[in-house]
Order: structure tokens, then sequence, then C-alpha cells
């Protein structure tokens, strides 16, 4: 897949300007196969998925509290080729 940016938005606010954006960073890996770096650098890649992860679920909560705020959330997802 090609990489992408998401964005999300929530608007709870329209009389409002103001609004809050969160980025997160996503990045997944193939740990299966052969592997050209060295294992101990590859220990805490299971982590460089994380900011977008929780962005997303954060965007969720969100949307299920309805509260009365803008927020976007904008997420670069890829994988670690």
């Amino acid at each position: 897949y090609e990489p992408r940016v998401v964005v999300i938005e929530y608007n709870g606010d329209k009389d409002s300007k103001e609004k809050t954006v969160m980025i997160g960073k996503g990045i997944t890996f193939d740990s299966g196969g052969y592997s050209l770096k060295p294992s101990r650098s590859m220990v805490s890649m299971k982590f460089d998925m994380s900011g977008s992860a929780i962005v997303a679920a954060t965007m969720k909560a969100i949307a299920q509290l309805k509260p009365k705020k803008n927020v976007a959330a904008i997420m670069c997802i890829t994988d670690n080729r």
C-alpha cells in the first residue's frame, strides 16, 4: 500500500473558530522473514504506530462523547520500507 495522510475532523462547536489538532505517527513493519536490522533495534519498533493508534482512539471517544469542541486528527500511515 502507498503511504497515506489521514485527516479526521470533529466539529462540535460550529460557532467557534478554535480547533485542537492532534498528530500521530503510524509506522508498521513486517517482523517475519529475514531482517537486515539487528534485533535490538527492532525491539521498540512496535511503538512506532502507537501515536496514530492513540489519536484514532481519542477521536472515537470524542465522537461518542459529543463535546462542544472542534478537534482534528492528522495521522501519517505507512509501513517501514
